[in-house]
């Protein structure tokens, strides 16, 4: 297997595990399940690539777990900031495809007899602690080591409504 295609197991394998744990404390599976569609998705990579391309120059190891894993944060933090954009510009389709605040205004809007504006969604606390993902995902340098945050779903406590 490639870098590349490393980074995108950690990726799959780091959110499987936030949803494995937010399902086991009773929390809704949705965020890291939106989370792990929007980021394989699609994409080039670009970033996980720079970032292994920079750690080869500098003579590290191909393959390196570490390497990787801050590829794979890098990755993340990506796709976390093309949401915030699409969100602060109201954006309706990303990569041919809603934005997230679209698909979870319609998710939301069954039942309601009063339309919600797009992108006014409820934004669950459950989301809150996701920032800090790309950043937990990055401090485990050892591939035999438990990510940091997998005592808690989203390594925050929350108050997140149990529907």
């Amino acid at each position: 297997m490639d870098d590349v295609g490393a980074v995108e197991a950690v990726l799959e394998e780091f959110l499987r595990e936030k949803a494995a744990a937010a399902l086991a404390e009773g929390l809704p599976g949705e965020v890291p399940g939106l989370l792990g569609d929007f980021v394989g998705a699609g994409g080039k990579r670009v970033r996980p690539s720079l970032c292994l391309l920079g750690w080869r120059a500098a003579r590290g190891p191909r393959g390196d777990p570490r390497a990787i894993r801050v590829a794979a944060s890098l990755e993340l933090f990506h796709a976390f900031a093309l949401i915030h954009d699409d969100l602060m510009d109201h954006s309706d389709t990303r990569r041919g495809r809603p934005t997230l605040q679209h698909f979870l205004t319609a998710r939301h809007q069954v039942g309601r007899t009063t339309p919600r504006p797009p992108g006014s969604a409820p934004r669950p606390r459950c989301w809150r602690g996701t920032w800090r993902w790309p950043g937990r995902l990055s401090s485990c340098t050892r591939p035999d080591s438990p990510t940091p945050s997998s005592r808690r779903p989203w390594g925050v406590r929350t108050r997140c409504a149990r529907r």
